[in-house]
């Protein structure tokens, strides 16, 4: 079972777009420096034939940047890859960001039968 719209970390947790967006809601908003990404940072997108990466450009062609990024609570980026892509093609040094204190527990392991289920 793939996801679409949420993160998935180094150990397996995942936790959907929505509920990053629900969970920082109460977060102060600040602004994130573009320049700060690492370029050599390996994606996790499943970019394989051009359908796929059609959906990815669009993604980022589309993406608004007025709405802020999400950060863990070590800075790690769990939602707003294709705003920062779209910040860094545009010239842009800054997008707006939310920063969890303490990183929310995920909605779902990769070993979760819930996670199997859904889809």
């Amino acid at each position: 079972m793939k996801f679409k719209n949420c993160f998935i970390d180094d150990d397996g947790s995942i936790w959907g777009t929505t509920s990053l967006i629900k969970n920082s809601m109460n977060l102060p908003v600040f602004q994130f420096e573009v320049k700060t990404v690492c370029l050599d940072e390996i994606m996790r997108w499943t970019i394989i034939n051009v359908r796929d990466y059609c959906v990815h450009f669009k993604r980022v062609r589309d993406a608004d940047l007025t709405k802020p990024i999400i950060l863990r609570s070590d800075g790690y980026i769990m939602d707003g890859w294709h705003r920062i892509i779209k910040a860094l093609t545009h010239g842009v040094k800054t997008l707006p960001a939310k920063q969890f204190e303490v990183t929310p527990t995920p909605d779902f392991t990769q070993q979760d039968e819930a996670y199997h289920k859904k889809g």
